[in-house]
This record gives C-alpha cells, structure tokens and sequence, in this order.
C-alpha cells in the first residue's frame, strides 16, 4: 500500500526524471539489454520485480481505485498465503499464521518472466519438440526457423522488463515486413 500511495502521489510531480526513466526503459531498454553481458543480464534479472515496479507502475486510475477500497476497508491484500478453501458461502484464507474470510477472492499473483501461460503451453511444446523454437536458458523461446518470429514477454533472450504495448506492436511490424 505505501509503494502504491507512493507512485500515485508522483503522477502529477512536476519533477519529470521518473517519467523520463519509465519512457527509456521501455524504448532503449531493450537494445542496451542486448550489449549488457550475460552477468549483468543475470544481475538485473534477480531485481526483476523492483524494476518492473519503477518502469511500470500501475495506471493512476486502477491505482486509485484499489486506494479507495484498501483505504475504505473494502479490500485487504495478503501476502503469503498458504491455501484458500471454499466456507459459508464464501472463503477461508490462510496466511502465515493468520486466518482470513473474504467474500471473494482475487489471485493478483504475477508469473515469473517469461513463464508460459497455461493456455499456450500446448503451442510452446508442439513449437520445441517440432523443432522450430528451442528453449532460452533463461527462460522463453527462440526461434530456430526463420519463418517463427516470437514476440513479447515470451521471447527467450529479451530484457528483464515486460514488453510495453508499443514494443509489440513494433515486433510485430518488423515480423509482417521479413515475411513480405
């Protein structure tokens, strides 16, 4: 909640250098990532989270939605949660030490980097054990066939940052160029 507070109270700063490193991660990020040598790469990779949380902070107005409902006592985040079973019409969680009952329940959870959504995990293993991608050692997909492009978060090799909207779209562009 205090990081949160935090980011939403720099949107309007005047101070523009926080802004300035969002915008640079995302559009120089990538090709200075490509000249950092694999230790550096790894060191980064290890504060991924801290700098997803610089580089991305949640939009203004999602972020003021869940102040309200955090500050009005309409939400509670928890943190450390060991299971989550079905009681009264509702929910029983447990955290640590701790009991919680919610009337719903969100798993707000992030994957790790290029982790492979459970409905493309079918795609990714027809893609490796056919042949034309193999895996990243740090984890995505590269592709070994020069007609697969992959693009995203789940592009073996790529930066510590998730892929911005823009990124994308610019891969997918020079991706329909090579196959005109």
């Amino acid at each position: 909640m205090r990081r949160l507070r935090r980011q939403l109270s720099a949107v309007g700063d005047p101070a523009i250098g926080r802004r300035v490193l969002q915008e640079t991660a995302h559009t120089i990020g990538p090709y200075a990532w490509r000249l950092l040598g694999e230790a550096d790469r790894e060191r980064l990779r290890r504060h991924t989270r801290l700098a997803a949380s610089l580089a991305s902070p949640m939009v203004p107005v999602n972020a003021s939605i869940l102040m309200r409902l955090l500050d009005g006592g309409q939400l509670t985040v928890a943190s450390g949660v060991r299971g989550i079973e079905m009681s009264d019409g509702g929910f029983r969680v447990l955290c640590g030490d701790t009991e919680l009952r919610a009337d719903t329940v969100i798993n707000a959870v992030n994957p790790p980097p290029r982790a492979v959504p459970s409905a493309a995990g079918p795609l990714v293993a027809s893609l490796v054990s056919g042949g034309p991608a193999t895996p990243h050692p740090s984890g995505g997909l590269v592709a070994a066939d020069p007609r697969l492009t992959v693009v995203g978060d789940l592009a073996g090799g790529g930066s510590f940052n998730t892929s911005s909207i823009a990124g994308i779209a610019a891969q997918a562009v020079r991706a329909a160029e090579s196959l005109t």
